[in-house]
């Protein structure tokens, strides 16, 4: 893809194509060092979308949980 890999979904998203740039975000394999970038801009696209409910699940799917922190620290 040239120097930027992720220049495609960049310009769908740019352009307000959301749902083509989410096609192009998980149809194309990307780099790790760019996997960051593109999962934000794939969450933004489904807020673009107005569909805050797939993003929702997306995000708690990979946040752990925080209920057993405060164990973790109890002396």
């Amino acid at each position: 893809m040239g120097d930027d890999e992720l220049f495609q979904v960049k310009n769908y998203f740019y352009l307000g194509a959301y749902q083509q740039a989410i096609n192009e975000a998980t149809q194309s394999s990307f780099s790790d060092s760019c996997r960051t970038e593109l999962d934000c801009l794939v969450n933004r696209s489904y807020i673009g979308m107005g569909n805050f409910a797939v993003r929702r699940e997306r995000h708690t799917a990979r946040t752990p949980s925080l209920r057993g922190w405060p164990f973790v620290f109890a002396p």
